[in-house]
Formats: structure tokens, sequence, C-alpha cells
């Protein structure tokens, strides 16, 4: 179980320097310390700067009674304002974040919960506790390739930039080998539309891993991107070289357990924070995929539970009217197929095909496109980050028709909680990872990963 201790800036310290948790026996009703348990977890909420700060771990179920304590801490909502019994319990401070978030534009109202915490909050509040002590390093690794090989140019900011140069030979072979990890992952992924759970599928993502750091983590000099982590990575090249799959690139661990990652094309938009009023969910418009159908309608009242302005479109509908619906929404989610041919590669909408050359169509392009589809949609995804789009979410490879809400509704949980876009990402995959869900693992973020995206009151 999971606890919250309301109290004011000077006693939260106190509580900490003492590694003490004292509560006036009157207001036993609103913080009962005798419910808490050896190894739960405690959070302290600010009420004077609205913030929340820990956790902290019980060392013990005794509870302490205490007359008349002459010194602090003096928590709960009393304050400063003394009291003659108290109930103070013992905590350890040792793993206790240093900075506390404010609850402003969270998901999470202290006002409105109790003492206890439930799981969905008590997550909530840990994942926002690491993404506001987490300090991650930009570095840019830029690949393009000039006849058969791969220049490539890696750029560390870190107080100053540390700019590198390195060159790849082979890239023709290297292209079919990387085709050949693209079709291993598909058909590990897949086997007669349904998800594999065995212990293969992850050997065989291990097995493209090795081959991915062989190749390029370690002839680039970037074991550190294993062994240390915490950066924030930008590739950025062609389409073709966003075929190499860096997150997956495998050490005793996969890239993306220990760094945010994201593909970049084009011109990146500046704006840091983006607005959301209105979304568009598109569920099987082909009417083909009933699983796709079922994400689409549960993200719809997701969306629609959450007081968001959302429609929902699951019919045949002509790729230059989508062009003019996408223009008036600030998000887009779309869940069906996308087919894989050279000419007609995009969107199934039933009776057409919406291709990136249907993008320039679109006047005013939607901030952040959700292409959850069957289908390798991540050339789509290209097309709208050079067309305008802040941020995209595709497939990188082949996967089957399922359904993928609760993967989407993690990230769109973290997402509107005012965390930025790439830690929103790569938390929803690292939390399906661990649950044995490796579907996630096909999909990429492309454009700037710390843009942030914040509901707006329709």
């Amino acid at each position: 179980m999971a606890y919250i201790i309301r109290t004011d800036i000077k006693n939260l310290l106190e509580s900490v320097r003492k590694e003490r948790i004292r509560i006036p026996r009157r207001q036993k009703y609103e913080a009962d310390l005798r419910r808490i348990k050896r190894g739960d977890l405690i959070f302290f909420y600010n009420y004077e700067g609205r913030s929340v700060h820990g956790p902290v771990l019980s060392r013990s179920s005794k509870v302490i009674e205490e007359k008349n304590p002459g010194s602090g801490p003096f928590n709960g909502s009393a304050g400063g304002a003394r009291c003659f019994i108290y109930d103070s319990i013992e905590v350890d401070c040792s793993n206790m974040f240093d900075n506390g978030f404010p609850t402003e534009g969270t998901a999470f109202d202290p006002e409105k919960g109790g003492f206890c915490i439930t799981g969905e909050n008590e997550e909530l509040l840990i994942s926002t506790l690491s993404y506001f002590n987490t300090r991650t390093q930009p570095l840019i690794i830029n690949i393009l390739p000039v006849d058969d090989s791969l220049h490539v140019t890696i750029v560390e900011l870190n107080d100053g930039a540390e700019v590198s140069n390195c060159v790849i030979g082979g890239w023709g072979r290297l292209r079919e080998q990387i085709q050949d990890m693209k079709r291993t992952g598909e058909d590990a992924l897949c086997q007669n539309g349904t998800l594999h759970r065995d212990r293969d599928v992850f050997d065989v993502l291990t097995e493209i891993g090795i081959g991915i750091y062989e190749r390029f983590i370690a002839p680039l000099g970037l074991e550190r991107l294993h062994t240390k982590g915490g950066y924030r990575i930008y590739i950025s090249g062609t389409e073709n070289t966003f075929g190499i799959p860096f997150e997956l690139s495998w050490d005793n661990e996969f890239m993306f357990e220990k760094n945010i990652i994201s593909y970049t094309a084009g011109k990146a938009r500046n704006r840091n924070t983006v607005e959301v009023k209105r979304i568009l969910v598109v569920a099987d418009p082909s009417g083909s995929y009933a699983y796709a159908y079922r994400e689409g309608t549960r993200l719809y009242n997701y969306f629609l539970q959450s007081g968001f302005c959302v429609d929902l479109l699951s019919r045949p509908i002509q790729n230059y009217l989508l062009a003019a619906l996408l223009s008036e929404y600030d998000l887009v989610h779309f869940c069906g197929h996308h087919s894989t041919g050279n000419v007609d590669a995009g969107w199934e909408l039933g009776c057409s095909t919406f291709s990136a050359g249907d993008l320039g169509m679109v006047r005013f392009p939607p901030s952040l496109v959700i292409s959850s589809a069957c289908g390798s949609s991540m050339g789509l995804g290209c097309g709208m980050i050079q067309q305008g789009v802040g941020n995209a979410i595709s497939s990188r490879w082949t996967i089957p028709d399922r359904d993928m809400s609760d993967f989407c509704i993690t990230f769109y949980k973290t997402l509107f909680n005012t965390m930025d876009i790439g830690y929103s990402f790569n938390r929803a995959v690292q939390d399906a990872f661990k649950r044995g869900d490796l579907t996630p693992l096909a999909f990429v973020l492309q454009g700037e990963s710390r843009m942030k995206y914040e509901k707006k009151d329709s």
C-alpha cells in the first residue's frame, strides 16, 4: 500500500532530517498512521507549494504515542499549530527523490484524494517524480549514405558541443542485412495473426540487437549508450537509414531501456508545448480488422471520459476528404492497416489509400499523429514530419492485427501529465516490455522528443 501525508515545507524537511512522521492524534481520521505497515511507501503533499515529494519507506508497523514533543516535525493539516498528543512512525528516506513536482496540470489531485493512494496513482506519482529527477544528455547521430558508405556525424551536447565523424563501409551489404533483420523481426512477432509470448521472440530480438551493436554501435565508439545510458538520442538521416533499429541494439539489455530515442527527418517544430483541443480517432475504416476497431473505440471512450473533444471515424472515406478532416484536429490516432506497396503504400481507408503524397492536401497538419497500423508506416511518418507534423509514432515492422489500447492509454496518460513525448513513449514501451508484451517494440517515435502536449479545455 501507499499513503500520502499533508504537511508544509518546513515540517516536510524536518521529517526528512529526523526520518520521522508525526501526526496530531485528533487528525487520525485524515491520516491514521496505524494503517501503515512495514515497507509501505509514503508520499508528502506540500500544501503550501502544492507539490508532491518522496517516497519514503515505513521502517516498521509500530506507531509511537508522543505527548507534547519539544521539536518537530509536526505534519498534518495543522502545520505549525501545536497539539498535545501525537502519533509518529519512523521512516527510511534514503531512496527519496531529490526534487518534488508541482501538482498543477498533472493528473493527480491531492485535494480530491484521501490518505490511501490507489495502485494507479502510486505508479503515476513514482513515474512523475522519476521524470522530474531524470536529466538526459542530448546526443545527435546524423547518418548520410554516400555511395557504398555511411558518413556518420555524432554531436554530444554537454556544456558545449563535442563532434566526431566516422565512415562505415559496405552500406549495400549492411542494407541487405537490415532487411533480413526486418523480415526476421516480423516473422517473430507474427504467426497466424497472433502474438508470440514465448522466449523465442525475445531471443530473436536480442539476436537482431547484437547485430546492430556489432555493426554500428561499437564501430562508432558509442558503447557508453549501454554502459552509462541517460541519453536523449536523435537519429537524423534518410528514410533508408531510419531502417536501422538502433533502439534494439543489445549489450546485456536493449538500448531503449536506458535511453530516450527519436528519429528526425526535415525541420522539427520549435514549439515546446502544444495545446490539444480536438482529437480524431480513425478506427478501421476498411472494416476488415476487428482488433483495430476495438482499439479505436476504447481510445475514443478514454478521451471522452478524460474530457477531450474527440470524434470517431470508422467508415470508408476518400483520401482527399480525410486530408481535409486532418486540418481540423490537433491529434490524430489511426488504428487499421497500412499497405506496404511501392505505389499505394499508406493507410487503407476502405475505398482509397492515404499515402505520404496526400499530405500535401492537408492545409494545417496535426501536431501529433499516431499510426497504430498493422503494416510498416515509418515512411508515412517521415513524410508527415517533413510536412509539418510535430511528432509521429509509427510501426517499423508489419505486426498482427491486435488491440494496442493498453499500450496507447499508458502513453497518453503519461503524455497529458505534463511529461514530454520522448519520456512518455519510452515509458509506455518499457511498461509493455516488462509485462512481456513485445509488440510495442515495433513502434518508433519520430520528431522532437522534448515536445509536450497539454489538454486545452474545449
